[in-house]
C-alpha cells in the first residue's frame, strides 16, 4: 500500500523527508522480513524507472529538449540514486530503528492471512504497472464512481487511515527541498530560491496538493484492489486501522520518505553536473 501511494506522487512531482524520531528497535532480519512480506522490498525496485518517467515528461512539459547525451547522463543519474540496493538499505534501517517489536507478532500473523498477502501481491503488481499514471488514475476513477456505496467507503476509510493524501503531500514536499538542497551543494552559484524561500512557497500550495492527491489516493486504490473481494478489503482496512497497523503504515511512510530524501540528494548533486543543457 505504501508504495502504491509513492509511485502516483513521484510521477506528479517527486517526493520526500523529516527524519524518523525512533524510541524503538528490531533486528535487520526482521526489518528485512516485514519489507518482504508488505511487499516492499519488491516495490522498490520501480522507483528508478518511475523518477526517470516522470523527470523527462516534467523537462517535455517546460519545453526542454536534452541531447541523446544529456538525456542518458540523466538516465544513470537517476537509476544510481534511486536504486533498488540503496533505497532498500536506508529504509530497512530505519524501519529497524522505528519498528516497535511488541507489534512483529501481529504483523506476521496478518501478511500470513489470505487477505494480507492478496492485498500484498496487488499492491506489488499496482507498482510494476508500466501505463502512463494518467490511463491508470482515469481507470481508478471511474471504478470508483461505478462500485457499490459500501466498497466505496471502504476505499475513502483505507486512503484517510493511512493519510494517504497527507503523505503525498509532505513528500513532495520534502524531495523537492532535498533535490534542490543536493543541487546547491555542488552548484552553489547557479540561481535559484533558497530552502527558506522555496519552502514557503511549497506550504503555499499545500491545499491545493491535497485535494489533489485525496483525488488520486482514491482513484489510484479504486484501481489497485479492483480484484480484491470487499470481504477481504474489509479486513485489510480493519488492520490499517488496528493499533499494529497504525504503527506499520507509520514506519513505513518514515521509511520510504528517508530512502527517497537521500536519493533525491542525490540526484540534486549529480544534475547540474552536465553543460550540455539542451538542444536548440
Amino acid at each position: 500500500m505504501l508504495i502504491r501511494i509513492l509511485r502516483i506522487a513521484l510521477w506528479c512531482a517527486c517526493l520526500l523527508l523529516q527524519p524518523l524520531s525512533a524510541n524503538a528497535q528490531t533486528d535487520t532480519a526482521t526489518a528485512e522480513e516485514l519489507m518482504r512480506r508488505s511487499g516492499m522490498w519488491e516495490q522498490l525496485v520501480g522507483i528508478a524507472p518511475q523518477v526517470r518517467a516522470g523527470l523527462f515528461a516534467g523537462m517535455s512539459q517546460t519545453g526542454a529538449r536534452p541531447s541523446a547525451s544529456e538525456s542518458e547522463r540523466l538516465g544513470r543519474a537517476v537509476d544510481n540514486a534511486y536504486s533498488a540496493s540503496k533505497l532498500r538499505r536506508t529504509a530497512m534501517k530505519t524501519i529497524r530503528q522505528g519498528l516497535d517489536v511488541a507489534y512483529v507478532p501481529e504483523l506476521r500473523r496478518w501478511y500470513a492471512t489470505p487477505a494480507g498477502k492478496s492485498a500484498t501481491a496487488m499492491e506489488e503488481a499496482s507498482s510494476s504497472d508500466k501505463r502512463d499514471p494518467k490511463v491508470v488514475l482515469a481507470e481508478g476513477a471511474k471504478l470508483l464512481n461505478d462500485m457499490p456505496a459500501a466498497r466505496r467507503d471502504l476505499i475513502t476509510e483505507l486512503v484517510k487511515v493511512t493519510r494517504s493524501a497527507e503523505s503525498m503531500v509532505q513528500m513532495t514536499i520534502n524531495v523537492t527541498l532535498a533535490t534542490q538542497r543536493g543541487a546547491s551543494s555542488v552548484a552553489p552559484n547557479l540561481p535559484r530560491p533558497s530552502q527558506a524561500e522555496l519552502r514557503k512557497l511549497l506550504d503555499a500550495q499545500r491545499p491545493q496538493l491535497l485535494q489533489a492527491y485525496t483525488g488520486m489516493a482514491l482513484a489510484s486504490s479504486a484501481k489497485t484492489y479492483e480484484t480484491l473481494s470487499t470481504a477481504m478489503l474489509a479486513q485489510y482496512v480493519e488492520f490499517l486501522k488496528s493499533d499494529a497497523g497504525r504503527h506499520f503504515s507509520e514506519v513505513g511512510i518514515q521509511a520510504i520518505e528517508a530512502a527517497m530524501v537521500e536519493a533525491s540528494t542525490e540526484l540534486g548533486r549529480r544534475l547540474p553536473a552536465s553543460k550540455d543543457q539542451a538542444n536548440t
